[in-house]
């Protein structure tokens, strides 16, 4: 429960990662990925796929480290965390010179265009269908 006023960042679900732990995490992933796009000459894609709470972490980490990353176009809309799944395009630089940092651009934001020939949810769409898990629509609601 994060209380009024409180940074939603460091809400902690029981049992989950605190906001520091996540944090960790997400620096060892980036010099992961940060190794993959320096190895060789060749231009590198790269699919990530996360939630979008992470991908929260992940803008408020790669803010908060200027030294290390540098986000070329950041917009504040960014942090939005959308209902249904879309999806970021970033390209990264590769290692700059020693004590610079690594630039990031975003060159697509919360992209959905895969999801407009659904109509409704993707899910819901499969609930009105499918009798064998007619039981289940209750839950679509909530």
């Amino acid at each position: 429960m994060i209380e009024a006023g409180g940074n939603p960042l460091d809400w902690l679900p029981e049992g989950g990662e605190s906001k520091d732990e996540v944090e960790r995490r997400l620096e060892i992933f980036l010099q992961r990925l940060g190794t993959v796009i320096d190895s060789g000459n060749d231009r590198k894609t790269i699919l990530v796929v996360t939630h979008g709470a992470v991908l929260a972490h992940l803008w408020h980490y790669l803010l908060t480290q200027d030294d290390k990353y540098s986000l070329l176009n950041w917009k504040p809309e960014f942090f939005k965390v959308s209902r249904n799944t879309n999806y970021f395009l970033l390209a990264v630089e590769e290692s700059p010179d020693v004590g610079k940092p690594r630039e990031m651009k975003i060159l697509v934001a919360h992209g959905n265009e895969h999801l407009k020939s659904l109509g409704d949810d993707a899910l819901s769409s499969f609930f009105k269908e499918d009798k064998s898990v007619a039981a289940l629509r209750g839950c679509m609601q909530q």
